[in-house]
């Protein structure tokens, strides 16, 4: 009985380091992308981080529950788009150049499938304290 509760306790504390391993991963992938959004991009961060790109997706794999390194890259761009639309003059193109679309009609419809509306009347309604 002893043998069988150490076994579950040895299990529990792994899958806790687990856990706290997988929110690391995320985290460094996350702050790679903040620091890196125009131009971020998974092999090189995989370098990066001393795995090769297989490697790196399937840790964002786990981690996240199966989001990838794209879900994480769109999810921060269009958190940052966000922001700058509601605290800055910068026109949506610019906006769009800033958080890394070279093109605007990609970033109009990742926008408008995010917010359910137009960076423009995103503005409109949020943007009351642009500097």
């Amino acid at each position: 009985a002893i043998k069988s509760i150490l076994v579950l306790l040895l299990i529990g504390l792994n899958r806790g380091s687990l856990e706290r391993a997988g929110e690391g991963i995320l985290q460094e992938v996350s702050a790679y992308v903040r620091s890196h959004i125009e131009d971020a991009n998974l092999e090189e961060l995989a370098i990066l981080m001393g795995y090769s790109g297989r490697q790196l997706r399937r840790k964002i794999a786990e981690a996240s529950g199966g989001g990838t390194f794209t879900d994480i890259l769109w999810k921060i761009r269009m958190e940052e788009a966000a922001t700058l639309l509601n605290g800055t003059k910068l026109s949506v193109e610019e906006v769009a150049r800033a958080v890394g679309y070279r093109a605007t009609t990609g970033f109009y419809k990742r926008f408008q499938e995010v917010f359910h509306m137009t960076p423009a009347a995103y503005r409109k309604m949020y943007g009351g304290c642009a500097r």
